[in-house]
Order: structure tokens, then C-alpha cells, then sequence
């Protein structure tokens, strides 16, 4: 499915017992589940455009114990499956774009923990997305940076357990229903980002 072919978020049908918004069964095809979410956005056609992005070849590891990296159709009831299919996808390949939330904070003079609920707002990635020159298109991966590696880095051993290990509060992207259809809307490919909380 092209992203042009995908209902906005206000036009997603509803699904039985499911709150508005849920993107299940949209990339089923024939009878049969799909299990890959919205990385089904990374057509070859998708991928093919991302490389004439590529200036030194070097890639890059997202892994990082805390790391959050998810499709937007959430797969977490059925990770193995998700796991197994995107590894028959041939993984992830695409186009990353990079939103540095932490140093666009720091310009402003905002200043937050990041083991405090601060939030990101959709008008905020907006606007760094205009401050760093990017322009989002449909099957993209947005990276967020919050600045909590960052923080869990710098922090004391003890530090660390409090704020991350006992801690309930974390930076991250806005949890409103505005910032999910704007999520839904730009028709991302997967989203990642370096808080424990998108």
C-alpha cells in the first residue's frame, strides 16, 4: 500500500473495542494479517529514493539498551512475529530523519530533566524540522532526540537507578491524540527515539 492510499488519521475505520485511531487491519491483504505495520511504507520504490541521501556510507547502530524503536502499528502482542517478518523484509532500510529536540531545547534556552514528564510536542518537531532544513516525506523513520541518553550518561549510579530504574516520569513525545494523528498523518515508516518513552 502507498502511503497517498492510506486514510488519514480522522478516516481510519474504527475497529470493535478499539479506540479511534487503531491502524490494525489496514495492511492486511488477501484474508491474511500482516505483521509488519507501517514498515510496510519501506517499498522499494521508498528505499531506492532514501539513497540519493547518502553521503559517506557509514551506518549506524540504533542499538542501545533503552532505546525506543517501534512501527506505528504497534506489534509488541506478537514481537516474535514482527521480528520474523521484518527480518524477511530484509530489515529496516530507509530513509532516517533526525530530530535533535536536546539541542534545539538547548538553543532556546528551555530548560527540563529528562527523567521528568517533559513533553514534545508535535509543534515543536515542526518546528526543529524547519530549524534543521528537513523536510518530512511519507515512509521516513523519525529519530528523536531528547537529551536522556544524554543525562543517563552523565548520571551517578545511583542517579541512574532513581531516575530510571525506580523513576516514573521520562521526556518524550507528547502522548495526545493531536501528536498521534500528526505521527499518523506524516505516515512515518517507524519512529525511534533515545528515552525510555518515545
Amino acid at each position: 500500500m502507498r502511503a497517498e492510499d492510506i486514510p488519514d488519521f480522522k478516516d481510519l475505520p474504527s475497529v470493535p473495542g478499539m479506540p479511534q485511531g487503531c491502524a490494525w487491519g489496514i495492511w492486511d491483504k488477501n484474508g491474511e494479517r500482516d505483521h509488519v505495520g507501517s514498515l510496510n511504507l519501506l517499498t522499494p520504490e521508498i528505499v531506492l529514493e532514501a539513497k540519493r541521501e547518502i553521503q559517506t556510507g557509514v551506518s549506524v547502530s540504533l542499538k542501545w539498551a533503552t532505546t525506543s524503536f517501534t512501527s506505528i502499528r504497534r506489534a509488541a502482542a506478537n514481537g516474535m512475529a514482527f521480528r520474523e517478518e521484518w527480518s524477511k523484509r530484509g530489515g529496516i532500510v530507509g530513509r532516517a530523519v533526525l530530530i535533535d529536540y536536546a539541542s534545539w531545547a538547548e538553543q532556546k534556552g528551555i530548560q527540563y530533566s529528562a527523567i521528568s514528564r517533559h513533553c514534545i510536542s508535535e509543534n515543536d518537531l515542526d518546528d526543529i524540522a524547519k530549524d534543521q532544513g528537513v523536510h518530512f516525506r511519507p515512509g521516513d523513520i523519525l529519530i528523536v532526540r531528547s537529551g536522556w541518553v544524554k543525562w543517563y550518561n552523565n548520571a551517578t549510579a545511583s542517579e541512574r537507578i532513581k531516575g530510571a530504574k525506580d523513576g516514573h516520569e521520562f521526556i518524550g513525545v507528547k502522548g495526545t491524540e493531536s501528536s498521534i494523528e500528526w505521527l499518523w498523518n506524516h505516515h512515518f515508516a517507524a519512529i525511534a527515539g533515545d528515552a525510555i518513552a518515545f
